[in-house]
């Protein structure tokens, strides 16, 4: 069997908890700051990651994202693909809103200096945040995601880390599944998620490991 008669695996796994997860309180300084049990969750992670091999690691350009990888990356010597298309998203609560006419982007993606062997873009052209305004903005986004990550490596066999976070990971997962949309999957800080396409082309979620 060669490897585009293979199937797919992917393994998502959700940041570590954040200030903001654990309080609710969702402001910027927040969303970039540990919790103890966040370092914790970081720390057996990349033990549980270790026993494991990926052909490629996509990271959402989020701090908390970036930051709950990073020690496994610099362990293991290994590089992560920045992807806008996996941050977060769907949270505004408004369903019945209209998308936008494509959605906005926002800022650039910035990659620290020191950073620069751990990670980079997916592409020169995917340098800038997206900006949606609706929860279809979001929506649209997680489904580009899903259409690129099939268009590039579906049938080839390989194994893909996705770092990503709670609502757009649980979107991710339905649009995969071919399920109804309404994120009905609860993703618990550094929980990994293990999905695979089988050769016949249908996905099916496989087993679940929390790093607390």
């Amino acid at each position: 069997m060669d490897d585009h008669s293979r199937g797919l695996d992917i393994y998502f796994v959700r940041h570590a908890e954040t200030v903001a997860n654990a309080t609710g309180d969702y402001n910027a300084e927040n969303q970039k700051e540990f919790t103890k049990k966040g370092y914790r969750q970081i720390q057996n992670l990349t033990r549980i990651l270790d026993k494991m091999s990926f052909d490629h690691v996509l990271v959402s350009p989020k701090y908390r994202t970036k930051n709950t990888i990073l020690p496994y990356l610099k362990k293991n010597n290994l590089v992560g693909q920045i992807w806008p298309e996996v941050a977060e998203c769907c949270w505004q609560g408004d369903e019945h809103m209209p998308a936008s006419v494509g959605i906005p982007f926002g800022k650039i993606i910035n990659i620290k200096k020191e950073n620069f062997r751990f990670f980079k873009l997916r592409s020169s052209s995917a340098d800038r945040f997206y900006n949606p305004q609706t929860y279809s903005d979001g929506i649209e986004q997680i489904k580009r995601a899903c259409e690129l990550i099939e268009r590039k490596y579906s049938g080839t066999g390989k194994s893909l880390l996705i770092v990503s976070h709670w609502l757009a990971t649980s979107r991710m997962l339905e649009m995969f599944l071919g399920i109804e949309i309404k994120g009905r999957f609860n993703i618990k800080n550094a929980k990994l998620i293990h999905l695979r396409k089988e050769a016949g082309g249908k996905y099916r979620l496989m087993t679940t490991v929390d790093a607390f």
